[in-house]
């Protein structure tokens, strides 16, 4: 669920004091399989505002606890494009674009997603790619299939 993005509330700000969410970065570190982890940066301005991570995903992406107030302070750090709201604890899903090296049957493409835990949300066909969303852990193993060109998080860009 998106909370905050483009400087504002996408809704009205969580009731609770303190909430988990997970912070969406615009910067990252690839890694020597392909994926990209939140930077030193990137956790030291979610501790900054007295969150405390409790995941790194596979993605420039991590789950922290964290007071509602310092939501809005949190957003205007560097790299920081979307936080979202955690609704199920025990899940790590993350928003992605799936590129394929060569054309792909959608079906074929379905179901590997499928099989992984992951759900398709879109098919596009111009470019050769599906989006949706997947366990964090699965993001390695479908990085490493023969057919895939990249995994990428999906991402959020504000209009100053």
């Amino acid at each position: 669920e998106l909370l905050y993005v483009c400087r504002d509330w996408v809704n009205k700000p969580p009731a609770e004091a303190k909430i988990f969410v997970d912070v969406s970065f615009g910067s990252s570190i690839p890694t020597t399989n392909g994926d990209s982890r939140p930077s030193a940066a990137n956790i030291a301005a979610v501790e900054k505002h007295g969150g405390q991570i409790i995941y790194k995903f596979h993605f420039s992406a991590a789950r922290a606890w964290i007071e509602t107030t310092e939501i809005p302070a949190l957003y205007r750090e560097q790299g920081v494009r979307a936080i979202y709201g955690v609704k199920n604890l025990s899940r790590y899903d993350w928003s992605v674009f799936v590129g394929y090296a060569k054309p792909y049957s959608h079906l074929d493409g379905a179901v590997r997603f499928a099989e992984l835990g992951g759900r398709v949300t879109n098919r596009y066909d111009g470019i050769n790619s599906i989006a949706g969303v997947i366990p964090d852990l699965s993001a390695d193993v479908l990085r490493k299939q023969a057919n895939v060109g990249y995994v990428e998080s999906q991402g959020w860009g504000c209009l100053d």
